[in-house]
């Protein structure tokens, strides 16, 4: 899998409430830094962060987890979180010699 772009989700709120930045210079690896601006509250619940669209470069397994996390107060003192767990998403061929009629979407092998 290769990243393709890395989409902002709407749990610390839109452009104007959060910053998200992402660095996927590195292969094999996404850093993403988010963060709430200026002096607004912080938030509580479930949500999306960040969601990551990926390119299929062949076939097969591929394994994507959360290497690290850290969430942080407004004062930079860390508390807990709830981040999901590695899933393995199996890509399937989705074609003859001139590639995909369709875009298919990744089967998810292990939740």
């Amino acid at each position: 899998l290769a990243v393709e772009r890395v989409i902002p989700g709407d749990f610390l709120g839109g452009e104007r409430a959060a910053l998200i930045l992402a660095d996927t210079s590195s292969p094999g690896e996404i850093v993403v830094g988010a963060s709430r601006l200026g002096e607004r509250p912080g938030v509580a619940g479930r949500g999306s962060v960040v969601r990551v669209v990926f390119r299929a470069l062949k076939p097969g397994p591929a394994q994507i987890g959360i290497a690290a996390e850290r969430v942080m107060d407004r004062d930079l003192r860390e508390i807990a979180s709830a981040v999901g767990s590695a899933v393995e998403v199996r890509v399937r061929d989705a074609g003859g010699p001139k590639g995909p009629k369709e875009p298919r979407e990744p089967e998810v092998v292990d939740p």
